[in-house]
């Protein structure tokens, strides 16, 4: 009877587990069921996306093919309009060269006579005279008025009439005249001079001053290299610590720790007597016990605004006390002077009329009483390590030989009165700034300096005056200025290619040339202390430390093109064109 009684018990412990059993194989069977859905799902969403991607490279390839199809057609459309710029150039040199010689022609006609009295048989007509005439050429653009120049010649001498259009071109276009010069100093000088004499008021005692009789002039202006507009003026203000202040020099070439690619600037360390005013001046411009440029910049931005700010207040009081006071109608037109920083200091916008100047103004800290060596607060672009130690950036001052630039270029020049070596680099620094108009995102103008541009022609020089110092003359004759562009031009091209460019003055071969049976380091009064050892090599302005090395590549392919077109350019500029021979 109790086995009977068990029989359903087990049946039903059966079917619970069986039932168990089955749900849970249910169970797993859903699961994997998900899991295969789940799988199949991403594997369709994998594929959904593989072919949009593939839809969306395939868009992307068809709108890079539309592009490099436009850009075989650009390119095609540049090479014959260069094509046909050439074709044009040449008609005009051969029209040019074909009405000059019939006007020389139709003038030595004229001028031969007959003879009066002749004993022999016939008429005596005498071998003219060569007579020295003018070739005026002329630019006629529609709202632009007349750019004219005048270039001597003679009758029975060969006129190079792409020389005459070059010559053409830097007259009319390039150089700056003396006229335009003046009216662009007059109106920049005063304003200038006002915020130098304001800044020399009366300081606190913790702060620096700006000291001298006057701002020190420097850069194209000055050195009479200012190309198309006269636009941009430079000037150092020498400043000195206060009271109680005293500083330390010390230059990153002197220092064995310190790598070749710092060289180039130096450090200023502070000593001060005890007292609250160089406590003060401490907290606000020293750390670590160096002078700190950010700290001076920023101090020197401060008292320009406010020389500004007098100027703007008591312009017509300023203006009646200079020399300048016959000028003060010119003044009446400024609108407006506007103050920003730049890397070494702070530039003035002046805007006069529908003209507008930019004044750079650079504070500047003189290392010795004799010489005219200064450190300037431009920073170094890349941290420097001094062996193990990393030194601060705002604590680097950079050499500045601005002052003996000008004196080596000045020696140059007078050692070469004839030569073409300013004309070549001044159309080469109009080339570059007028590269924006074939190419709107030309960096050229920005990356490529005057300095640089400059440092490339000196350094074609002295390589020059080294290896054949009496062919020197004869190199840089004004006939050969279309081959002297060319070189300037090359040499600026391999120089931004490799990423090399030597400092002139922070190498020893200023001591290894002679000028005049004298070196030329002599010659500029350079300390032996800003000239690294014989065995230091050269410094590179392309390194790092002084410009940005990636913006180097486009400058090579900017200058490559200017290269290939640079005629073109300047045949755009002086077309159309016209000539007249003047007795």
């Amino acid at each position: 009877m109790e086995i009977l009684l068990a029989v359903p018990a087990v049946l039903l412990l059966l079917l619970v587990a069986v039932s168990i059993a089955y749900l849970q194989k249910k169970e797993q069977h859903n699961q994997e069921s998900c899991r295969v859905r789940q799988q199949y799902e991403n594997q369709r969403l994998t594929v959904i996306n593989r072919n949009q991607r593939l839809g969306d490279r395939l868009t992307d390839l068809e709108c890079e093919v539309t592009c490099l199809k436009q850009s075989v057609i650009s390119e095609r459309k540049l090479k014959a309009a260069l094509k046909t710029e050439n074709e044009a150039m040449q008609n005009l040199i051969s029209s040019l060269r074909h009405e000059i010689n019939e006007l020389k022609a139709a003038n030595r006609c004229n001028r031969a006579q007959p003879a009066q009295n002749w004993p022999g048989p016939g008429m005596y007509t005498p071998k003219p005279r060569s007579v020295v005439s003018k070739i005026r050429l002329a630019t006629n653009k529609p709202g632009q008025g007349s750019k004219t120049s005048e270039h001597p010649t003679s009758d029975h001498q060969d006129i190079d009439v792409e020389l005459l259009i070059l010559n053409h071109f830097f007259e009319a276009f390039v150089d700056v005249s003396l006229d335009k010069l003046e009216v662009a100093k007059h109106i920049v000088q005063p304003i200038v001079n006002a915020i130098f004499g304001h800044m020399q008021t009366p300081q606190k005692p913790s702060e620096p001053r700006v000291v001298g009789e006057g701002p020190l002039k420097s850069g194209s202006v000055e050195e009479q290299l200012k190309v198309l507009h006269p636009d941009e003026f430079d000037y150092m203000f020498p400043i000195e610590m206060p009271h109680g202040v005293s500083l330390d020099f010390s230059f990153c070439h002197q220092i064995s720790d310190f790598p070749k690619e710092s060289y180039g600037f130096g450090m200023i360390a502070v000593q001060t007597v005890l007292g609250d005013s160089q406590d003060r001046f401490l907290k606000s411009f020293v750390e670590g016990k160096f002078l700190q440029a950010d700290q001076m910049k920023n101090w020197f931005k401060g008292k320009t605004q406010k020389g500004i700010d007098h100027f703007n207040a008591n312009k017509h009081t300023i203006l009646r006390s200079t020399a300048m006071s016959s000028v003060n109608p010119v003044h009446c037109d400024i609108t407006a002077i506007k103050l920003s920083e730049i890397g070494a200091g702070v530039c003035l916008t002046i805007k006069y009329k529908d003209a507008s100047f930019s004044v750079d103004l650079i504070p500047s800290v003189k290392v010795e009483a004799r010489g005219d060596m200064y450190l300037i607060p431009k920073p170094c672009k890349k941290e420097i390590w001094a062996g193990d130690k990393q030194v601060k950036r705002n604590s680097l001052w950079r050499l500045s030989f601005s002052m003996y630039e000008m004196k080596l270029m000045n020696i140059l020049t007078k050692s070469l009165p004839s030569s073409c070596h300013t004309d070549s680099l001044k159309i080469v620094k109009a080339l570059r700034d007028l590269d924006v108009d074939n190419n709107p995102s030309s960096q050229l103008s920005s990356v490529l300096t005057s300095y640089h541009l400059k440092s490339m022609l000196l350094q074609i020089l002295l390589s020059d005056l080294r290896r054949a110092p009496s062919c020197l003359k004869d190199k840089w004759s004004r006939a050969c200025l279309a081959d002297r562009i060319k070189e300037l031009l090359e040499v600026a091209q391999s120089s931004a290619r490799s990423k090399e460019l030597h400092h002139v003055f922070l190498c020893n071969d200023l001591k290894t040339l002679s000028l005049n049976n004298s070196d030329l380091h002599s010659l500029l009064g350079v300390p032996d202390w800003a000239v690294p050892r014989n065995d230091l090599g050269h410094v590179n302005l392309f390194s790092e430390n002084f410009i940005d090395p990636n913006s180097l590549d486009q400058i090579s392919a900017r200058i490559k093109d200017i290269q290939e077109q640079w005629l073109n350019v300047i045949y755009r500029h002086v077309s159309p064109l016209s000539m007249k021979i003047m007795s």
